[in-house]
């Protein structure tokens, strides 16, 4: 087989992996061993007052992270595919720690540095109309979130031929 054939197929494979568990059946109400039965054990899982939140990162290069929320009484309350842009808007301008961007949007695809800011800079990837976008938070050094952007991600051709 030559390398564009397998290529072609490594892609297919993951595409297809990372849509295995998508919580696309889930229905407000459902009890949670049903869920937890359904889709396994989740990546995180974060517990307050009002319940539960189960969360799954994962999908083709990190942009895929469900939230399912779980009530009081251990039912379904909300799923929430965290990383689009309703959800990414909604947290910009507002005072969160990083504590609270991964409990909202699951583990970042990266974390790196740049030097005019002396904190850690989180990226995470989505897709916007079509089109391939990072989602960056820039996290001072008490963990809290004091700015995002969004920004086009640029195009990664693929190695080999």
């Amino acid at each position: 087989m030559n390398k564009t054939v397998c290529s072609a197929a490594l892609v297919a494979a993951l595409v297809l992996g990372g849509c295995a568990g998508i919580p696309q059946y889930t229905q407000v109400g459902a009890p949670r061993e049903a869920e937890l039965q359904k889709m396994g054990p989740p990546t995180a899982s974060y517990v307050d007052a009002t319940g539960t939140r189960l969360q799954y990162s994962y999908g083709a290069w990190g942009r895929q992270t469900y939230n399912i929320d779980i009530d009081a009484s251990g039912r379904v309350a909300a799923v929430t595919q965290a990383l689009q842009p309703s959800v990414l808007n909604s947290l910009s301008g507002r005072e969160l720690s990083s504590a609270d961007f991964r409990r909202e949007l699951g583990p970042p695809s990266e974390v790196g540095q740049i030097g005019s800011f002396g904190g850690d800079v989180w990226t995470w990837r989505y897709w916007e109309a079509g089109t391939p976008r990072l989602f960056h938070a820039y996290v001072d050094k008490q963990g809290m979130v004091v700015r995002t952007l969004s920004t086009d991600e640029p195009v990664r051709p693929w190695v080999g031929d």
